[in-house]
């Protein structure tokens, strides 16, 4: 399946969700290999992330100041607790 074969912006859209989805379980996945129980990082994950890189609708969400969502999106990429997520979007933040 090409990125770009047929059906218009909702099948692209679907498509990166999918892609951006597959990325974040391969990163859970090496967090798993890194020592993180569960595959998930441990508490202490923002101070060593792991290689965690924020996805493009997290600097997004960033952009448009909208911290809270991109808290949520965060947690929802990492499987980290909300405290992790916030401490990891405020050193984004700078």
């Amino acid at each position: 399946m090409g990125l770009f074969s047929g059906g218009g912006d909702q099948a692209l859209e679907r498509r990166v969700t999918e892609l951006e989805r597959e990325v974040r379980d391969l990163r859970l996945r090496l967090a798993g290999l890194t020592g993180a129980p569960g595959g998930y990082p441990t508490t202490d994950a923002p101070a060593r992330s792991g290689g965690y890189e924020p996805s493009a609708r997290v600097l997004s969400l960033l952009a448009g100041d909208q911290v809270i969502q991109a808290i949520k999106v965060v947690r929802e990429e990492t499987g980290w607790g909300l405290r992790e997520a916030k401490d990891h979007v405020d050193r984004l933040r700078g």
